[in-house]
């Protein structure tokens, strides 16, 4: 249950700071029954989740969007940075990381799918993910592979074939097989009595 969530959150009268910790279990006090409360095993107080925490968020979500790109040949390059920006931009204290999904929705997703549907990502590539100069937002590069032309396998004149259809010889005609000779007769042997 989430009941003494807004009381942990809360903020201190005055000056000095007030730990409120505590208040959560006066709050599953008046909130549930002392019969119910007897069947618990233990009660949990969740703190605020950690930088690394939200960290591992962040990546979960852009594994997932790494799967969804998958299918399109585009692979997705999120460098430190921007990954730092992703936890300061899509954590809250009350809110936790529920946000997170809605910041890479509107930071990387919704670019990202312009250039892989019409833009430069459209055959696949790198989409390279950094911060910009003024670290305040996102910038998503294409970067793509150039191929190199494939060299032959056979030096052009040393194949027998290129070169008969490169002189335009005609094909010779195919050989008929030759016929099979009928199997003579075979008289049966005559049957004792």
């Amino acid at each position: 249950t989430n009941a003494g969530a807004e009381n942990v959150s809360r903020r201190s009268n005055g000056f000095s700071m007030q730990d409120h910790t505590t208040d959560s279990i006066a709050a599953i006090n008046r909130t549930l029954t002392p019969e119910f409360r007897n069947r618990l095993d233990a009660i949990v107080p969740f703190g605020p989740l950690g930088e690394d925490v939200i960290l591992t968020v962040a990546d979960k979500f852009l594994t997932e969007l790494q799967s969804q790109l998958d299918e399109r040949q585009v692979v997705i390059e999120v460098d430190e940075d921007a990954r730092l920006w992703l936890v300061e931009k899509g954590y809250d204290a009350t809110m936790g990381a529920r946000p997170m999904e809605r910041v890479i929705q509107e930071h990387i997703k919704k670019p990202l799918a312009d250039m892989v549907l019409f833009g430069s990502l459209a055959k696949g590539g790198t989409a390279d993910v950094t911060l910009n100069e003024a670290r305040d937002a996102l910038v998503i590069e294409a970067l793509i592979e150039v191929e190199e032309p494939v060299e032959p396998l056979i030096e052009p004149g040393t194949d027998p074939v290129d070169d008969a259809i490169v002189a335009n010889d005609p094909p010779s005609p195919p050989q008929e097989p030759e016929p099979i000779p009928d199997p003579e007769p075979v008289e049966p042997e005559p049957v004792p009595k």
